[in-house]
């Protein structure tokens, strides 16, 4: 049946009743981005960072373990190899000077072998450590500014 003049029909109705916006597929839209949105592109740049981190850590962690041991076995292979060359015929305070030398240069070949197995089992150290020396440096700077200022 169709609507005779003066009717109103039920589509027509309801429009007028639920106004024109009712009809209109539009809607208002935030202007702010969703949180989803705006943290995306931060926390792909964070974890990009983290695991570059990562990969240098490990990178440069056996690096400098590698070189650890090789200068370390070097300077306790060395020593114990040629120290009879090296000591050669000298006699009293420098036989004992060549020889403190040699026992100094075999030590430190042996802590840098234990520093090598130590950064290989804790990589952390070669941030922590490096940090350390420069907070003390700077602290132990600023006890000296003191010191003569209070002079």
């Amino acid at each position: 049946m169709a609507a005779q003049a003066g009717e109103v029909s039920p589509k027509t109705d309801r429009a007028a009743h639920h106004g024109l916006m009712s009809r209109s597929s539009t809607r208002l839209r935030d202007p702010q981005p969703s949180v989803f949105a705006s943290l995306l592109v931060p926390v792909t740049l964070v974890a990009l960072a983290g695991v570059v981190g990562w990969i240098l850590l490990v990178t440069v962690k056996w690096l400098i373990v590698t070189l650890l041991f090789a200068i370390g076995i070097a300077l306790v292979i060395v020593p114990i190899a040629a120290g009879s060359r090296i000591v050669g015929p000298a006699v009293g305070e420098i036989r004992r000077r060549r020889i403190g030398q040699l026992v100094t240069a075999v030590l430190l070949g042996v802590a840098f072998i234990v520093l090598g197995v130590v950064v290989s089992h804790h990589g952390w150290l070669l941030i922590v450590v490096p940090a350390a020396v420069v907070l003390i440096a700077r602290g132990v700077g600023k006890v000296s500014e003191r010191r003569a200022a209070n002079r």
